[in-house]
Order: structure tokens, then C-alpha cells, then sequence
């Protein structure tokens, strides 16, 4: 019943004859279905038909709603839990076991291409079990990434932030372990770990991770490796302080953030800092960008509909605008749990005095976000 609810208001909004209703039903229950109605941040009870139908009706006349539809149906990205999961699932086969493989090959000098000789060695073993896995934020999914991979508890840890009792604990069962793989009663001694891997879900602009403020670094990686350096100072070092090398894999990334991260590390790094490399495991490339002239009619009611209230202190850090999304990042994308503020405004703005109504709605993480 709500579901027919929903159509009626849809079609009546929309002005659909019953001809574009026969048509359009199918298309609307395949979306909602098999994708848009596992939003997380829809209110309770609310659906996509339903939130499709409200958001449109924010447009003043039919030939907006049109174009405002036609835009969801052929150019939104929306990305599923369960793809998610699958990026998570094939991060470890696809990205970080060939980064071990290439280091093991450097160590027992023998080239990339001899797998199975580097594959059954102790020292690509040693080094599997010498890298340490951390979450940047809960979207790394560390939990699901540790049981569809090899790892074990004792590699793996849900935020860079390791206390002092957690990391000696660590160190103790990592000794443990290396005794051992290497077939010794001699204890390992000052054990530590030489590869550390920092997972995160999703970068759009790569400010969140590495940006400059006020001339310093700042950012989720800047303290993260501050953390690292904690970790290489406490007696026995938990991290190595010679030779350690890190990681960043996102699970998703743009083309954008991956230029400015790679620029701003050669700009930023620390000379303190272990050298550090970004891994994608998908790269959304700058051709999915909206923009005036691949969306001429929807880059016009983004401009008419554009409402200056949603900024704030934190969107300003991204210029002086967020109509095409934080730093212009100009995304169609919605992400299952939440909409990235890199998306374009129309899908994601949510405040209660604004023109119009998102239609994935966006949760911030900060208090002042709206």
C-alpha cells in the first residue's frame, strides 16, 4: 500500500500519464529494489520512491522534475553494501599481497615473477606477519577484513590510535609468533612490525586524509603517522624504526584525490615520517564528473536551486561553494551508508530552512555540518 501510495504521488508529481507510469514502474522498483532503498540515512520508514517524490516536488516545474529525474536514472553511482564488501574482500588478494610479494621478492633478491618460490619462503611469511593493519575510520570494515583474508587479531587493530597496553600486547604475540615461523626457542627480541597498512573506505577530494591549513599538515594521515612514530618510540618499538614502509589503501578513490594526495605527500611528508604510498582499490575517474557541459540542463537547476545557508566552517575549507559538492568535486555519488559531501548539493544538502529537500539525505560527522 505505501509502495502504491508512493507511485501515485510520483506520477502525479512528475504529471505522468498512466502510458508513463506502465513504463517507468518497472525502472522504479528495479532501482529501489536492488539498490536505493538500502540508504541508511533515510528517516524510519521512509523509502527511495518515496524520498524521490518529495525531492522532486522541491523543483518548481515538471520540465525540471524531468530533467532532475533522468539525471538519477542514468547518472547516479550508487554504491551498495554488498559492493562494498567486495572491494573489501578482494583488497588483501588484489593490493596488499602483491605489495608483499614485491617486497619478499627485494628481500630474497629474486625476481617478482618467481611466485611460488616467494610464496613459500619464511621470509614472505615473516613479512605477512610483520604488517600491521589499521582502520583510518569504521568504513575501513577492518572486522570483515580480517575474516576474508589471512590476517589474524593479533595484526590487526580497528583505529590507528593503539594505547600503550594494547601495543605492548601486540609486540608480545607478535614475538610469539616469529619464534615460531622461524623455528626457534631463542626469543625474537625487539619484534616489530615493518609494514603498517592504513584502511579507509572512500576519498573524494583527499582533503579529509592530507590537506594544508594555515601552512601546517593536517589531516587523517598526518595523525596517523603521528601515531606510528608514538609507536617506534616505545621500548621495544612496536613499529620499526628502521625500514618500516605504509601503506594507505582506499577502498574507493577519485582521480582527483589520488593527483592531490600524491602532490600534497611530496609537499607535506615529514622527514620523521616512514615512507608512505596510496594504494586505490577502484578509481572513480574525472569523466564521471558533472559538470555544464556533460549535464547542461542539471548544472541549470543546480545553479537555480542552490541555497549558500548549508555552508559552514568546514565546507568553506573546500572553497567558497559547495553547489557541485566540497572542493568542487562535482560526484554523483551516494555511498550506502551516507552521501559524501564531495556529491553534488542537490543529492545530499539537510537542513530544515533549505530550498529544497536532499534526496540522500547526508548525516555529517561534525557537529556544526548541517
Amino acid at each position: 500500500m505505501r509502495d502504491a501510495l508512493a507511485e501515485r504521488l510520483l506520477a502525479q508529481v512528475m504529471g505522468w500519464s498512466p502510458e508513463d507510469v506502465a513504463i517507468e514502474r518497472p525502472v522504479l522498483q528495479a532501482m529501489a529494489a536492488h539498490k536505493y532503498d538500502e540508504y541508511q540515512q533515510f528517516s524510519p520508514g521512509m523509502q527511495f520512491v518515496e524520498s524521490l517524490a518529495i525531492w522532486l516536488a522541491s523543483f518548481k516545474t515538471v520540465e525540471e522534475r524531468r530533467v532532475a529525474y533522468n539525471f538519477i536514472k542514468k547518472r547516479l553511482i550508487f554504491i551498495s553494501e554488498a559492493e562494498m564488501r567486495h572491494l573489501v574482500a578482494v583488497v588483501y588478494p588484489d593490493v596488499i599481497r602483491p605489495i608483499l610479494m614485491s617486497e619478499a621478492a627485494s628481500i630474497l633478491k629474486v625476481p617478482d615473477f618467481q611466485v611460488a618460490k616467494i610464496a613459500g619462503s619464511t621470509e614472505f611469511k615473516l613479512l605477512c606477519r610483520k604488517s600491521l593493519f589499521l582502520g583510518l575510520s569504521d568504513g575501513a570494515r577492518i572486522d570483515y577484513l580480517r575474516r576474508v583474508s589471512i590476517l589474524s587479531n593479533e595484526q590487526v587493530h580497528v583505529d590507528y590510535r593503539i594505547e600503550e597496553r594494547a601495543a605492548k600486547d601486540l609486540g608480545i604475540k607478535l614475538r610469539r609468533d616469529i619464534q615460531v615461523l622461524t623455528d626457534s626457542s631463542k626469543d625474537a627480541g625487539e619484534a616489530s612490525f615493518e609494514m603498517v597498512f592504513l584502511l579507509n573506505d572512500f576519498s573524494g577530494s583527499g582533503d579529509t586524509l592530507l590537506r594544508k591549513e594555515n601552512g601546517e599538515p593536517m589531516g587523517k594521515l598526518v595523525r596517523a603517522m603521528e601515531w606510528i612514530l608514538k609507536l617506534q618510540e616505545q621500548e621495544p618499538p612496536l613499529v620499526s624504526r628502521k625500514g618500516a614502509k605504509v601503506f594507505v589503501i582506499l577502498y574507493i578513490a577519485t582521480e582527483t584525490a589520488l593527483q592531490n594526495l600524491s602532490q600534497r605527500l611530496t609537499e607535506l611528508r615529514s622527514a620523521s615520517w616512514p615512507p608512505c604510498d596510496i594504494r586505490p582499490v577502484y578509481v572513480l575517474n574525472n569523466d564521471i564528473r558533472v559538470g555544464a557541459e556533460s549535464d547542461p540542463e542539471f548544472h541549470e537547476i543546480l545553479k537555480n536551486y542552490y541555497d549558500p545557508a548549508i555552508m559552514d566552517s568546514h565546507l568553506e575549507k573546500g572553497g567558497p561553494s559547495v553547489m557541485y559538492g566540497y572542493a568542487g568535486c562535482a560526484l554523483p555519488v551516494v555511498l550506502a551508508h551516507n552521501t559524501p559531501n564531495n556529491s553534488v548539493y542537490l543529492l545530499w544538502a539537510n537542513a530544515p530552512d533549505l530550498r529544497t529537500r536532499a534526496l540522500f539525505p547526508r548525516v555529517s560527522r561534525h557537529k556544526e555540518d548541517v
